[in-house]
């Protein structure tokens, strides 16, 4: 399931949907028992991950306690498509939900539990301009360069980024202007046996 789906449920949904009267949907019902659900005490204790795969299973669950009459109200979930599948599902009860327990979502949207690390990975970014020197390594490549305060800085040539072709493919790259955003990236060093830090480049820019 989505996990985001909650968060940009409370974020971008219009206030005039909590004015809305309307008939009771068995969305509405099934989003009004996830709620009751999110506030029983046996899931207080549970830590994130817990929380979200536990979240996930109750809704699918509910899913199919009720299919027939979410089928009837145009509901057909195939849990094997990833474009009307268990995400999709997952948002629409989340958008639903807001109605029932708008306090126990502000509580969840702060909890990492709805936050992919991978997704929301916040990457510090640094900046350093010079000249190319040149490049080194066999089994990864090092750009070499002297910065504008006279400086030699080394950068890690890790993966593809945005820049890279024309060093790629030049014959000659020495004495090129050049920026570089790179970040800092945690590599194991085999002849020193611990983790070292390396500039790996995210961005090269000719001046």
């Amino acid at each position: 399931m989505k996990k985001t789906f909650l968060v940009i449920s409370l974020i971008f949904l219009p206030l005039t949907f909590f004015a809305q009267e309307e008939s009771v949907s068995i969305l509405d019902k099934i989003a009004q028992e996830t709620c009751e659900h999110l506030s029983s005490e046996d899931l207080k204790d549970l830590s994130s991950d817990e929380l979200t795969i536990k979240l996930g299973l109750y809704i699918i669950k509910l899913y199919s306690d009720y299919q027939e009459e979410l089928n009837a109200e145009g509901f057909n979930i195939d849990f094997s498509d990833d474009a009307n599948g268990a995400e999709y599902f997952g948002e629409k009860v989340g958008i639903n939900m807001i109605k029932f327990c708008p306090e126990v979502l502000m509580a969840l949207a702060e909890n990492e539990a709805f936050y992919d690390d991978d997704e929301y990975e916040v990457v510090e970014e640094f900046y350093a301009e010079g000249k190319l020197l040149k490049l080194e390594g066999e089994e990864f490549s090092n750009i070499l360069i002297v910065d504008t305060e006279g400086r030699i800085q080394k950068f890690l040539w890790f993966a593809n980024f945005a820049g890279s072709d024309k060093i790629m493919y030049s014959d000659s790259i020495e004495g090129l202007d050049v920026g570089i955003t790179y970040k800092n990236t945690e590599c194991y060093s085999p002849k020193l046996k611990e983790y070292i830090i390396r500039k790996e480049i995210l961005e090269i820019i000719y001046l």
